[in-house]
């Protein structure tokens, strides 16, 4: 039977992702699949972090997904409506350099269920997935960025206002709902 174009391309994603999920690409001499990096970017981890206390329930936040290893919320600063993180819950990386394979295909996988959801419940045309390292993150502990974009619209060059969290639960339960469709 022959495969189309896009069953090619799917069958190689999950390939692709499989291998990377067991940790079955070549480990560069001096490191250790997920641990121990090659090269080290600057940060410290910080325990007390905005992250680990939304995490541990010290902090308020519209919740959007959560399961044993990761947890995602609206950002209280979104760069655009319906902006979200995706991070670890019990996982010391601080940056893409140092997270185990498996942590980083399974916060992608949830990354992209919720950003489908994301699109389908905001109607946005596009997503734009950030996630910075070292001196280009102000909080060092890996974590992703997924900012929903429509036409014609720019990213803020400054931090932008804090939003009420009830009109961030609103928009959470909108994107929760389209999860579960």
């Amino acid at each position: 039977m022959e495969r189309t174009d896009m069953e090619r391309k799917r069958a190689g994603r999950t390939v692709a992702l499989a291998l990377l999920a067991a940790s079955a690409w070549p480990t560069p001499a001096g490191s250790s699949p997920g641990n121990g990096p090659i090269a080290h970017l600057p940060g410290t981890l910080d325990p007390q972090n905005f992250l680990a206390r939304i995490a541990r329930g010290e902090l308020p936040a519209a919740r959007l997904y959560e399961d044993d290893r990761v947890i995602a919320v609206l950002a209280d600063r979104p760069s655009a409506p319906g902006h979200f993180m995706v991070w670890l819950t019990h996982s010391d990386a601080r940056d893409l350099l140092e997270v185990a394979p498996d942590d980083l295909a399974h916060i992608m996988l949830v990354t992209q269920r919720i950003a489908r959801a994301t699109v389908q419940a905001l109607g946005a045309e596009g997503i734009t997935v950030r996630q910075n390292n070292g001196s280009a993150s102000n909080v060092h502990q890996f974590h992703v960025h997924v900012i929903p974009r429509w036409p014609g619209d720019r990213l803020p060059d400054s931090p932008p206002a804090a939003v009420p969290l009830e009109s961030l639960a609103k928009t959470a339960a909108r994107i929760r709902a389209a999860m579960t469709r």
